[in-house]
């Protein structure tokens, strides 16, 4: 039950949040959608040289990734990736 209690409280503080959130990402994805299509990526920075690689093998190919939004769960993640000229919500 303490359990229960503790993620319906978690859930309750997202919930509230949305709007705001929603408010904010909205113009970004309206941005940088390609034929109504974004791709999202969620990276921290333990696994940042993930996206670098994705970012890197996409390019050398010939990708674009202008239609690529991050989020960024801490601050050297979000620089990572703005660096590499991606969007990203942190």
């Amino acid at each position: 039950e303490k359990a229960i209690k503790y993620h319906w409280n978690m859930l309750g503080s997202l919930l509230s949040s949305y709007e705001d959130a929603m408010n904010t990402i909205k113009p970004i994805v309206q941005k940088i959608a390609k034929n109504k299509v974004v791709v999202v990526q969620t990276v921290n920075f333990g696994q940042v040289e993930l996206l670098i690689n994705f970012v890197c093998s996409a390019k050398s190919r010939g990708l674009d990734v202008s239609n690529v939004l991050v989020f960024a769960t801490d601050e050297e993640s979000r620089d990572v990736a703005a660096g590499l000229g991606l969007e990203v919500f942190l």
